[in-house]
């Protein structure tokens, strides 16, 4: 039987077109293999990337692994704050991206698995921040205040290493009266 190049390329375009919905399907039917996989990828890359930040490759070992829940206690001085965690390079790359606002008290943390001086920026956000930038001793080493999205794309990082990066709403800090130096308890989030 003999197919003409057109018949031929038509044909050829309705099987891809029929694998790919295909694909869309499978995977819109089993999301846990998504983030599986990206949880697999997070651990032999060692890769992380802030939240619309410079990306830092690491060789260490993955932070211990816990039960995800959707919020943890964090308390930074004196100050209670609750926080959802980025830890997966989805979730990193991904930040506070695109939210229109964050509920009051609430924040968002990234997890290394090494301190160096991460690098973030305002890339497609909505609403001012606070970044905390917390040591591997679980100490705050500095803090960038008030963070305007249209500071973008300029990058923001500490003057030292930091292991957790904290993303809370503007004047969190000034509010809540957080300096350089206060303990941070991540004892609810590190198991």
């Amino acid at each position: 039987m003999h197919i003409d190049k057109q018949a031929r390329n038509f044909i050829v375009s309705g099987l891809m077109i029929v694998c790919v919905f295909a694909v869309w399907l499978f995977f819109a039917k089993f999301p846990d293999l998504i983030r599986s996989f990206d949880k697999k990828q997070s651990e032999i890359t060692g890769s992380a990337r802030g939240a619309g930040g410079v990306s830092q490759k690491n060789n260490q070992v993955p932070l211990p692994t816990r039960q995800k829940q959707l919020l943890y206690t964090v308390r930074i001085g004196s100050a209670d704050i609750f926080v959802e965690v980025a830890e997966t390079p989805a979730e990193k790359t991904r930040g506070l991206s695109g939210r229109e606002s964050l509920s009051k008290d609430q924040g968002l943390i990234f997890l290394f698995d090494t301190a160096a001086q991460y690098q973030f920026w305002m890339k497609n956000m909505k609403f001012p921040i606070d970044i905390i930038w917390i040591g591997a001793d679980k100490k705050v080493v500095d803090i960038t205040e008030n963070l305007d999205p249209a500071t973008y794309p300029k990058t923001f990082s500490p003057n030292q290493s930091a292991q957790y990066i904290l993303e809370t709403n503007a004047f969190f800090t000034q509010t809540h009266g957080i300096r350089v130096g206060d303990d941070v308890d991540l004892s609810k989030i590190l198991r």
